[in-house]
């Protein structure tokens, strides 16, 4: 684009996907499974400091005070179904992901993909492997994502393949129990993951990890559903490290970065400035260590922005930070407009010997939201839950979709991310897939279904 701002992105091109031969679950399930040890899948470039020390991203933070917090009034939490859908005694952390369509619940986790149809019956079960076989190498698939394009009734996967590629398949239709056609791209050094949709895009993103900068693949989306021969895609590699692609209502792509003092914003493309909104004073970083019952801490993850939404005009993300002077994460989540920059802030604050981690959020165009999470203590094992936050902006407390019943004991990791997503078919309905510790494996993904009585309510005003 002429527009570009030359200064703010490292590479931009165009790249060619190699298609892998098309596939479907049935062919994918029948692939012999491979046995290999335990093991927890890493990922270098998040790291402490030798000492265990608390990684701040930025200097100063220490000498300010604290906000007070916004007065909320609780509500009753909304009603809530789950269901059961993965878990593993093989590999650690999960990455809890996942999408659902107007049939379809669909899991995508380190161990694989998993259908269920809406009231969570098993209709399919693969291995990341076995999703991917034919023509890809030997070596390890994770950090999995997976949207449902409701416009077109179509399903979007995007794994990593052993910091060599990135790998992406779309479904033929819209059953993801079916056939899917499947792509590699090779990108050196790839790691983590996120997957979006825009008004005319799917935008893959992944992360440099020995210079962590952000790369993105951006395929249009009329193009992409068409089966072509060939898929291409516009990869722009920016400075920034660990910034997050935006769900965007809109026909932009955006990107969305947080530091202990302030989240900015600007187009993937370099188009336009960096715009920024100030936190409030009193936060730093988050304790890298999440505590649970009988056992050493967890991974707590290091303060990214989790997962961002636009609507109208507006920008939501989440992401995990903690009170000067306490080492309990909260969950912190900000409504930004885009155009003004005028922003809004909220804490979910955790008790006394409580933290919060992996927060994700999903939100209505009526206003209604839903931020699913997990729940970490000394005294408990790890478990997950939710808040809702109603169109008129009242939030309810903190409701538990699922108690660990064991401690973690294979390593230290929890996962990178979980995922909370709104129902296509309705305006006042979610869905969270969260993770919790679970006796007897090395962790257990449940599905929860979150809906306020009543059904669809009337559009609020933002």
């Amino acid at each position: 684009r002429p527009e570009m701002n030359l200064a703010a992105i490292a590479l931009c091109l165009t790249v060619q996907a190699v298609e892998l031969p098309r596939a479907t679950m049935s062919e994918m399930a029948a692939v012999p499974l491979r046995q290999q040890a335990p093991r927890t899948i890493e990922q270098r470039w998040i790291f402490r400091s030798a000492a265990g020390d608390r990684r701040r991203f930025g200097g100063g933070a220490t000498e300010r005070q604290r906000a007070p917090l916004p007065k909320r009034r609780l509500v009753a939490a909304a009603l809530l179904d789950s269901f059961t859908s993965d878990s593993s005694i093989e590999l650690s952390p999960p990455d809890a992901a996942g999408a659902v369509g107007p049939r379809h619940v669909v899991g995508a986790y380190n161990t694989g993909v998993v259908v269920h149809d809406r009231g969570g019956a098993v209709l399919k079960r693969v291995t990341l492997a076995q999703f991917w076989f034919s023509n890809a190498a030997p070596g390890a698939f994770y950090d999995p994502r997976i949207v449902y394009d409701a416009e077109a009734d179509r399903w979007v996967v995007m794994s990593i393949l052993d910091e060599r590629s990135v790998m992406l398949a779309i479904s033929e239709d819209g059953d993801p129990a079916g056939a899917w056609r499947r792509w590699q791209i090779d990108e050196r050094y790839a790691d983590f993951s996120h997957l979006v949709l825009t008004a005319d895009s799917i935008v893959a993103a992944t992360t440099y990890w020995p210079s962590p900068h952000s790369i993105y693949f951006i395929v249009p989306r009329a193009e992409a559903y068409a089966n072509p021969e060939t898929l291409t895609a516009t990869r722009i590699a920016t400075l920034d490290a660990e910034a997050t692609p935006v769900a965007s209502d809109s026909g932009d792509e955006l990107m969305i970065v947080a530091d202990t003092e302030r989240v900015s914003w600007r187009p993937i493309d370099g188009s336009e400035p960096w715009r920024a909104a100030e936190l409030p004073d009193g936060w730093d970083s988050p304790d890298p260590e999440l505590p649970q019952r009988d056992a050493k801490p967890l991974d707590g993850g290091h303060g990214r922005i989790e997962n961002a939404v636009e609507r109208n005009g507006w920008i939501y993300a989440v992401m995990t930070r903690a009170p000067i002077g306490s080492w309990n994460n909260a969950v912190v989540w900000c409504r930004i407009h885009r155009a003004t920059g005028v922003a809004e802030w909220h804490f979910i604050d955790a008790p006394e010997h409580q933290s919060y981690g992996y927060p994700s959020l999903a939100i209505h165009g009526s206003g209604a939201m839903v931020i699913g999470f997990g729940i970490f203590s000394p005294f408990a094992y790890a478990s997950s839950g939710y808040v809702y936050r109603t169109p008129f902006g009242v939030t309810s407390g903190v409701a538990i979709i699922r108690d660990g019943d064991a401690p973690v004991i294979v390593g230290d990791r929890w996962g990178d991310y979980t995922t909370t997503l709104a129902d296509p078919l309705d305006g006042a309905s979610f869905w969270s897939v969260q993770m919790h510790a679970k006796q007897g494996r090395f962790w257990e993904t449940a599905w929860a279904k979150v809906a306020l009585p009543g059904g669809r309510r009337r559009a609020a005003r933002h």
